[in-house]
């Protein structure tokens, strides 16, 4: 589960996001996946969750609304408190920083 601080809501909403997501029928795709296929995928979703976890507190609600909550910027920005340049600034450092991370757990195993 992705640590969240601050606005109480926010998080409440996202956790019961990732709760609902884990309980969806996977898709066509994600059934034709092999054990082995299906191990690496989940390896790398909590890589993820890991990655996101660690970035700071503004930089994860944005990335949670955009890519999680399927906000649109708009929504995002006004959810936030913040103009939508803020919070395209906010989810560039965040994705940079995602990548990053990412790449350096790539490169050490």
């Amino acid at each position: 589960m992705v640590p969240c601080g601050g606005a109480q809501s926010l998080c409440d909403r996202l956790r019961k996001r990732q709760r609902a997501s884990t309980a969806e029928v996977p898709d066509s795709a994600d059934a034709a996946l092999n054990p082995e296929e299906a191990l690496i995928e989940s390896e790398r979703g909590q890589q993820v969750s890991a990655a996101i976890g660690q970035l700071p507190e503004r930089q994860r609600e944005a990335i949670m609304l955009v890519h999680y909550q399927d906000m649109n910027a708009a929504d995002a920005a006004r959810v936030l408190d913040i103009s939508i340049e803020a919070l395209e600034s906010l989810l560039a450092r965040g994705r940079r920083s995602l990548k990053q991370e990412l790449l350096a757990k790539e490169n050490r195993i």
